[in-house]
């Protein structure tokens, strides 16, 4: 996507229940799987204002949606927020 559509995106999605996962992708780079996977207690470093991205979803005909590793050298990575993000 280049600039306008992302900025085209988060403002069509401004007040909807995708709001946040678009400005997450579009601040952070995170890819949709990571962000889908974010879970608050282990995912929030409220102190140091980042987002620690250590799974992703995969959805498997055999077993629906999993949680798996990040593609990133299947280890956990982080982002940093701004903490006017952190409501």
């Amino acid at each position: 996507m280049n600039a306008s559509q992302v900025l085209m995106a988060i403002e069509v999605t401004k007040g909807t229940r995708l709001e946040n996962p678009v400005l997450l992708t579009a601040l952070t780079g995170m890819r949709r799987n990571e962000v889908l996977a974010l879970r608050c207690a282990a995912s929030v470093d409220f102190e140091r204002n980042r987002l620690i991205v250590s799974s992703a979803l995969e959805e498997t005909k055999l077993f629906g949606i999993l949680f798996k590793p990040t593609k990133v050298e299947r280890q956990e990575s982080s982002r940093w927020l701004l903490r006017s993000l952190l409501r």
